[in-house]
């Protein structure tokens, strides 16, 4: 026992030491890695542009067809990606009011040590970063070189979604090619065999992190608090209980609340381009 406590702090010292690396190394990174999104979506999207779809329309659906679905999928690409990285991920001082007044009614808010003792919201978090605390954080993104937190969500999610939707097309069409219309491109198949290659790894990196963000938004939580819902759920079970998210609002409206989206028909303009911001104020991070 007295040779743990004797190597504990040594472990914290190297614990702060790999965080502030971890730090040094994304700041950068930042710039160069903010470039190279919009530079690998140009290289597919101009391989299904030049190489995929004059030589697969014919086959498939008519070139304007294809050229459209493309068109939208860059088009809500570019909106989101921008929108991402730019917007503000939103702070506790954008929320003071309704912060005071839950702590004048007796709700426990916890207080960050690392911004003066400002008050932290359910999934606000100190971003290492930033140096900053993150409203409703999910994550710091070295792809966006800025925060994911509650006003810049959305934009991550959807940039995510066409990403996904974008390269999965982009893979598909030149499989198609490459697989079952070879006689097409000969006898230089290279570019649509590099196409599908980035494509189809993109397509599977990028729909394994999509799913896992659609997991948390259909679930109340994000990437940071999960663990700490993972150890309360264990915790739970240890004594007989079943431990019950009290941010689970049911999927539905709980992917309603992150998309922004209501009314009637929300579940066809979910997907589209929004500006506008997110609902609900600090009451709806503790109900």
């Amino acid at each position: 026992m007295h040779g743990v406590r004797s190597t504990w702090p040594s472990m914290r010292r190297a614990a702060a030491w790999t965080s502030s690396s971890v730090t040094a190394i994304a700041k950068k990174l930042a710039p160069g890695l903010l470039l190279l999104t919009p530079t690998l979506a140009w290289i597919v999207a101009r391989g299904v542009a030049v190489e995929a779809v004059p030589r697969i329309a014919t086959q498939t659906l008519p070139r304007g067809a294809h050229y459209a679905l493309l068109g939208t999928v860059l088009v809500n690409l570019a909106f989101n990606f921008v929108l991402c990285a730019a917007t503000d991920p939103g702070s506790p001082e954008d929320v003071r009011e309704d912060i005071e007044g839950l702590a004048a009614r007796g709700f426990g808010v916890q207080t960050c040590r690392k911004c003066d003792g400002n008050w932290k919201p359910p999934f606000t978090h100190h971003c290492s970063v930033c140096n900053r605390c993150v409203l409703s954080m999910d994550h710091h993104c070295i792809w966006m070189s800025n925060c994911i937190g509650h006003r810049n969500y959305r934009y991550f999610l959807l940039f995510l979604l066409w990403v996904f939707v974008g390269t999965a097309y982009a893979a598909a069409v030149s499989a198609t090619l490459l697989f079952f219309r070879r006689e097409l491109i000969m006898p230089d198949p290279m570019q649509l065999v590099f196409t599908f290659t980035l494509g189809a790894t993109l397509a599977l990196a990028v729909g394994c992190l999509l799913a896992w963000q659609l997991y948390y938004v259909f679930t109340a939580q994000s990437t940071i608090d999960s663990r700490e819902f993972e150890h309360m759920k264990l915790d739970a079970l240890e004594k007989g209980e079943t431990y019950r998210n009290p941010f689970d609002q049911g999927w539905v409206r709980n992917f309603q609340q992150v998309l922004n989206v209501s009314g009637r028909f929300w579940w066809m303009v979910w997907c589209l381009p929004s500006v506008r911001g997110p609902r609900g104020k600090v009451s709806f991070y503790i109900e």
